[in-house]
């Protein structure tokens, strides 16, 4: 029997039923994907940095060192496992060729610094996550160059310079567990041991890296500080484990939180959606379910009616979503499976997609439960007297026709409706308002990317050039160079050279511990604060967000520097955002540390064509950094932008479903409800067009509120949001950048032309009750 009336139930209700299973499947089919994508991206993480042995703590040095006191230094101290220093030679862009090409590769924001594979930790895997092992003349190319330049395994890459001519084959591309993600400006290219030598002969620029395994990777905070005190080397940025993962974590993290929030969405119009189609449907069938309860159904049985067609079709839409979910897993693993490798998932990782799936059938019952429980109310005489929920609005004044005879009369019938049954029309106002957020949120995270502004959430300035000079032989003198020569540049309009040091300052539990400070004019090319303004005099001093968060300081409080030996306290002027050294860094206007110095930069304006001032620069000051700061971005961030693009064309395709089938959905229920007053204006005289346009004006009227509150929305949670994803890597607060022209203009044209056809194709059914008698 229940089958059977099932089966009715369905085939007189086609669209409906199709429109909630296809929520209920994109809600199972997005949160199994999801779940399947974290636990893949944790588990790969883990296997890669098992492999790779990643070290806990590493400080970069530009400079000589004393291998021998490190060595004293670990073996004292208890919280060290193991301990390993390499050295990497940096190899300037405009050195190397790609399959033979006559033109190099160029310079750019990437440093591209030669290694042998490690001996005892941070091992560099092939995309097999086996340790690469290459004779002479192979070479091991990262995957953010294999991707850039189409290389292949077998490609040839040739080195040049004036004492130096070698062809490389690639043997293998380069899983690097330390700089895969494209934000990480260092990337390092894998050469044999003998080939290093030779390289070492004709390239001087090099650097170490410092590495430390700890015994405890949750010491890591003692084990920073105690090397801060410590007489080791410190030339050079520093990275610890969890800025690793926070790297590793942010693309992809990204992407799978716009699915979860996308998929939770789903689910919420999902269930509103079947709130709305039961109840409906109750309205329909109240004069039955009186009938049944005067002949002797019991309440049990009647439910049970009702809620086994949502059961089913909640069954098979979750089951449908899983398996389709299984087929596209390859398709959101693509970058997972690249840059971090396969993970072996056990049996309870492998099973959570399928309970989140479960999970999402029987959020979705004990709604329709809920909902149903409306029968509870039901009495077989109100029943069978009224013919309907008893649900009434109360008559109002308002837009009444007699005082409105100079407007449409269709259009101001449509206004009033909706106005006067604001609670009915609150899932259209809902599904559109969450339209709206689903398309502009990763759309003006794309655009705030791409923009000039999004540079100032990094520590640096707006400019068009920057020099970055870190330490090499003569680097003083060579900083000295290159300020002298822009000087004398007639081209450039403005500069201003930065030097950031590392100082010692003192805690307020009275510990030292140490900071990179950049020092210089920074009212030149200002940044954005969060908190404050730029420090101006010699006494003042700003911090990144992720210091002042360590240090526990808030504007107008007092930092102790040690300046010239001398322990100096500073006025907190301001806290702005930094990402650079893990977003740990401050701004002051004091004399230079030249014994500690990490880096010289130099932004400058020119009033010339910069493409050609780069190339100038470029050749005049090679091997120094010459960067385009609005390729710098793209250059960086390029593959976060691209996910972005194609999560930008899934919202938005996904919303404008959405949008199309519950407006689709909601009008054809609401004509089935109405069907009694559409039959009298028909019979007054009313035409189907106007009938239609009541429609039309309703839906848009919706639509327009909906927009609206989307956009607010979009505009002042997105930024709370973002904020949230990013605060850990030192970007606390955002403003989103907004493209007018998409935004107040493309988005609302494309979403009122979907929302008027769902509206014009489901107004049709009014033509069938033409002949309708009541």
């Amino acid at each position: 029997m229940y089958f059977k009336i099932l089966k009715k139930d369905i085939k007189k209700k086609k669209f409906i039923t199709l429109a909630v299973f296809i929520f209920i499947m994109l809600s199972a089919f997005l949160l199994a994907s999801g779940a399947n994508m974290i636990m893949n991206l944790f588990q790969a993480l883990d296997t890669m940095y098992d492999k790779a042995c990643i070290p806990h703590f590493m400080q970069y040095h530009a400079g000589s060192i004393d291998q021998e006191m490190i060595d004293q230094w670990s073996t004292k101290n208890g919280l060290v496992e193991k301990q390993q220093t390499t050295k990497q030679i940096h190899i300037d862009g405009t050195n190397i060729y790609m399959n033979q090409s006559k033109e190099s590769i160029g310079s750019s924001n990437m440093e591209m610094m030669f290694v042998t594979q490690n001996k005892s930790i941070d091992y560099l895997l092939d995309l097999n996550n086996d340790r690469i092992i290459l004779n002479e003349s192979e070479i091991g190319i990262p995957i953010y160059l294999m991707q850039k330049h189409d290389l292949n395994i077998g490609d040839i890459v040739t080195i040049k310079s004036k004492t130096y001519t070698k062809n490389y084959v690639i043997k293998a591309f380069v899983r690097d567990a330390l700089m895969n993600p494209s934000f990480v400006s260092s990337k390092r290219l894998v050469v044999s041991d003998s080939d290093f030598k030779e390289l070492e002969k004709s390239f001087h620029e090099t650097e170490y890296q410092i590495a430390f395994l700890l015994k405890d990777k949750t010491l890591i905070s003692d084990f920073t500080n105690d090397y801060s005190v410590s007489n080791l080397p410190m030339k050079g940025p520093t990275i610890d484990y969890q800025l690793i993962m926070i790297a590793n974590l942010i693309t992809d993290g990204i992407i799978m939180a716009v699915i979860f929030i996308i998929s939770l969405l789903l689910c919420l119009i999902a269930v509103l959606c079947l709130r709305f189609t039961i109840i409906s449907t109750l309205e329909e069938d109240y004069r039955e379910i009186g009938v049944m309860k005067a002949i002797g159904f019991k309440q049990s049985q009647i439910k049970k009616v009702y809620i086994t067609k949502y059961i089913m079709v909640s069954m098979v839409a979750c089951i449908i979503g899983y398996i389709v979910s299984l087929f596209f897993n390859e398709l959101f693993l693509n970058n997972i499976l690249l840059y971090v490798g396969h993970a072996e998932l056990d049996v309870f990782q492998s099973f959570v997609p399928l309970m989140i799936t479960a999970i999402v059938f029987l959020v979705v019952i004990l709604f329709c439960n809920f909902t149903i429980n409306r029968f509870k109310r039901i009495t077989t005489i109100e029943a069978l007297r009224l013919g309907n929920t008893g649900e009434t609005f109360k008559s109002k004044s308002f837009l009444a026709l007699y005082k409105t005879k100079r407007f449409n009369i269709n259009i101001v019938m449509g206004i009033r409706d909706v106005v006067l049954k604001l609670r009915i029309y609150g899932l259209l106002f809902f599904v559109f308002l969450v339209c709206m957020f689903i398309i502009i949120v990763p759309l003006n995270i794309y655009q705030t990317i791409q923009s000039d502004e999004f540079i100032t959430y990094m520590g640096l300035g707006k400019s068009d050039i920057l020099i970055d000079i870190r330490q090499t032989e003569d680097v003083n003198k060579r900083y000295s160079d290159v300020l002298d020569y822009i000087e004398r540049d007639r081209d450039v309009e403005k500069f201003s050279p930065l030097i950031t040091s590392r100082f010692t300052i003192i805690t307020d539990d009275g510990l030292e511990d140490n900071l990179l400070i950049e020092t210089g004019d920074f009212t030149i090319f200002p940044i954005q604060y969060i908190e404050g303004v730029t420090p101006l005099l010699e006494n003042e001093i700003a911090l990144s967000y992720l210091s002042a968060k360590d240090l526990g300081k808030r504007v107008g409080e007092r930092l102790k520097v040690i300046v010239d030996s001398k322990p100096t306290s500073l006025l907190i002027t301001g806290i702005y955002q930094d990402v650079t050294d893990g977003g740990k860094t401050a701004k002051a206007c004091i004399r230079p540390n030249y014994d500690t110095v990490a880096w010289y930069l130099i932004s400058l304006n020119v009033d010339s064509d910069v493409a050609m001032k780069i190339r100038e620069y470029s050749t005049r000051f090679a091997p120094v950094k010459v960067i385009d700061m609005k390729g710098y971005i793209i250059e960086t961030f390029g593959n976060t932008i691209s996910q972005l693009r194609l999560i930008i064309i899934v919202t938005g395709f996904i919303a404008l479903i959405v949008a199309f089938m519950i407006t689709s959905l909601f009008i054809r229920m609401l004509i089935v409800k109405e069907s009694l007053q559409i039959s009298i204006m028909r019979n007054i005289g009313f035409s189907f067009k106007n009938i239609r346009l009541q429609y039309i004006t309703k839906g848009l009227l919706v639509l327009i509120s909906g927009m609206i509150g989307g956009l607010i929305i979009s505009n002042t949670l997105g930024d709370i949001l973002i904020g949230l994803l990013l605060e850990r890597m030192g970007i606390s607060h955002i403003n989103l950048v907004v493209n007018i022209l998409q935004v107040y203009v493309g988005c609302p044209i494309i979403l009122v032309l979907t929302v008027t056809a769902a509206i014009v194709i489901s107004t049709q059914s009014i033509k069938k009750l033409k002949n309708t008698k009541h």
